[in-house]
């Protein structure tokens, strides 16, 4: 998963941030490891323990677009971008949004998927995009918001 975004540098937090997060009960895993992370990223299998904070670095790129459309494979339509800017794609990092309606609204949840509240901790390296998604360089899974 990559944010595309016309924010060319991270911005240092200044207070924390609520977020939202599409992720997969890890009961596939055994039982040991479901117990302490009972939740894992769709696209990384990350293994998430609510409470913890996570920390990982940002990888970025910087694109020269001039015209181009993104679409999310999940999502119900696309993010269009244009003229002529440098964007940065940020390839890895934590991947979320800034409202449980961004998700709830915009994807399709399915089996053993369902969205969770975390924390972006004051301090953090974010990244944000114009439809309200954001990546950030640390998280903490705080609980459950929705489940099928």
């Amino acid at each position: 998963m990559c944010l595309v975004t016309s924010q060319i540098k991270a911005i240092l937090t200044d207070e924390d941030i609520v977020c939202y997060k599409i992720v997969k009960e890890s009961g596939i895993y055994s039982s040991v490891l479901s117990n302490k992370y009972p939740y894992s990223s769709l696209y990384n299998n990350f293994l998430w323990e609510l409470g913890k904070v996570n920390y990982t670095k940002l990888e970025i790129s910087i694109r020269d677009l001039s015209s181009c459309k993104f679409y999310d494979s999940r999502a119900r339509w696309g993010q269009e971008i244009s003229g002529d800017r440098n964007f940065v794609q940020v390839s890895c990092g934590f991947h979320a949004a800034l409202t449980y309606y961004r998700l709830s609204n915009n994807y399709s949840i399915i089996r053993d998927e369902l969205i969770v509240e975390c924390l972006i901790p004051k301090g953090s390296l974010i990244f944000k995009d114009t439809t309200g998604l954001i990546v950030s360089d640390q998280m903490i899974m705080v609980k459950q918001c929705s489940g099928n």
